[in-house]
């Protein structure tokens, strides 16, 4: 019984080394898993990258395409309402472009120059700053030289747009000249529906409707600006 308890007790021995080298092998391979799927995620984080950088430029560069037909013109002053122009072209117009004609003056040429707008996209490279058509129509008739950004903090609303504008006057100013953006800059503006459905409903302390918030917005890009009218 000696010799068979014996026996027993090196084979369980021997097993528990086989397993001890297996659970090695076993994090030795766990290890060598994370690193690569550490290294895979990286590479799709950077496929995506470009894949975003290409749409953004794809986006930036409908400012070509921006014509008479395709696109809803509007000429903005402090005392524009621009709830139902906002609304119009989300819900009923089938223009693929909101132009803001003459919005500002590039100095030193003091041409005006229009910005092209259009409908909220996620998939693309973005600047945002809460930027609304209140700040944009209090800016209407401004002066844009090529230093204007330089002279506002990076938090400020327009810092984004000013820094796209002010490449623009480093450009040879011709009218008609039409230029995209480097990188979209995104714009607030309510429409009907954003005056509609505030305050939340709760069942005891449950929410069961999330209402909005007042001053909610819906968003937009500005992706280029054309120098003039836009023709």
């Amino acid at each position: 019984m000696d010799r068979k308890k014996a026996k027993i007790q090196n084979d369980i021995s021997e097993l528990q080394n086989k397993i001890n080298d297996f659970n090695g092998k076993i994090s030795a391979l766990q290890s060598i898993r994370e690193e690569l799927l550490e290294k895979q995620y990286s590479l799709r984080r950077q496929l995506e990258n470009i894949d975003r950088t290409e749409r953004t430029q794809e986006l930036v560069n409908q400012v070509f395409s921006v014509r008479e037909n395709n696109a809803q013109c509007v000429r903005l002053s402090m005392r524009t309402k621009t709830t139902k122009i906002m609304d119009d072209f989300v819900f009923h117009s089938k223009k693929n472009f909101l132009v803001f004609e003459r919005v500002f003056q590039l100095v030193p040429s003091y041409r005006y120059v229009s910005l092209v707008v259009v409908k909220m996209r996620h998939d693309v490279n973005y600047k945002t700053s809460n930027l609304t058509m209140t700040d944009l129509k209090k800016q209407v008739g401004s002066w844009i030289t090529i230093d204007a950004w330089e002279k506002m903090k990076k938090g400020d609303r327009l810092f984004p747009l000013y820094t796209e504008l002010s490449r623009i006057c480093k450009h040879s100013i011709t009218d008609g000249l039409r230029i995209p953006f480097h990188i979209p800059c995104v714009l607030g503006g309510q429409t009907f529906d954003d005056q509609t459905g505030f305050g939340s409903e709760y069942y005891g302390e449950e929410l069961v409707f999330e209402g909005k918030e007042y001053g909610e917005t819906t968003k937009f890009l500005i992706i280029g600006a054309i120098v003039g009218y836009p023709w």
